[in-house]
């Protein structure tokens, strides 16, 4: 099918304004003389705001800006300062000795050792510790979504001998557990809050290319693409 039909479709038209503002933004994924795939997920929407460990969230918090607060008293912008001040003379004075011997060496390891110590402190590492695990928790906590279902599959070309099963081998609906690699997108057939995500993949030749993960979101009536991350390369 061409895009134009597809366009003519119901489907595409529900949400018309953004799958046009997403393929013109990567018109080297539609323009791909071999053509595009286009998937249609569907995401089930549920009311996680009951989550019982939504309750502990402000304590979680708490325990946040305490481990800020700690560091932030440890006042370590002298203690670099000095450290980095201290390894570039001291580093300098290694590079620049002309005949240098074991003593040399063993000095110079003792006592980059020592700024390291003083630079990167056992307190330092577990505030810097503690911190790292008590934002993770944040995310660990949250409920465990539905995955993401594809309902609807095309393949978009101005002309293919090809017969579209041969192309699109996948049987539909399917889980979307991980992102296809693919060229081509695949788009949520609804839209909810003005956001969505999309997955697009770019592959100009066989073991070349790579996808993303898109956050999407309608601004001034305008969509806009406002957080993209990697999601393979080949």
């Amino acid at each position: 099918m061409t895009l134009n039909q597809l366009k003519a479709t119901a489907i595409y038209k529900k949400n018309a304004v953004l799958y046009d503002t997403v393929i013109d933004t990567y018109k080297g994924i539609s323009g791909h003389k071999e053509g595009f795939k286009i998937y249609f997920y569907k995401q089930e929407q549920l009311d996680y705001s009951t989550h019982e460990e939504f309750k502990f969230y402000n304590h979680k918090l708490e325990r946040i800006n305490k481990s800020v607060e700690e560091f932030k008293s440890l006042n370590m912008d002298n203690q670099l300062s000095e450290g980095i001040k201290d390894l570039r003379v001291l580093t300098e004075a290694l590079c620049s000795n002309e005949e240098l011997k074991a003593y040399d060496l063993k000095t110079y390891r003792r006592k980059v050792s020592q700024i390291q110590n003083s630079m990167c402190n056992k307190k330092l590492l577990n505030i810097m510790y503690n911190l790292k695990i008590e934002v993770s928790d944040l995310n660990r906590n949250l409920p465990k979504t539905p995955t993401p279902v594809v309902t609807h599959k095309y393949y978009v070309s101005k002309k293919s001998n090809k017969s579209v099963d041969q192309i699109l081998t996948e049987i539909v609906p399917a889980e979307l557990k991980r992102a296809p690699i693919m060229n081509g997108y695949v788009f949520p057939l609804e839209v909810y809050k003005k956001k969505c995500v999309v997955w697009i993949g770019h592959k100009p030749a066989p073991l070349m290319g790579s996808g993303t993960r898109q956050l999407w979101e309608l601004k001034d009536n305008k969509w806009q693409c406002v957080d993209s991350s990697r999601t393979w390369v080949s």
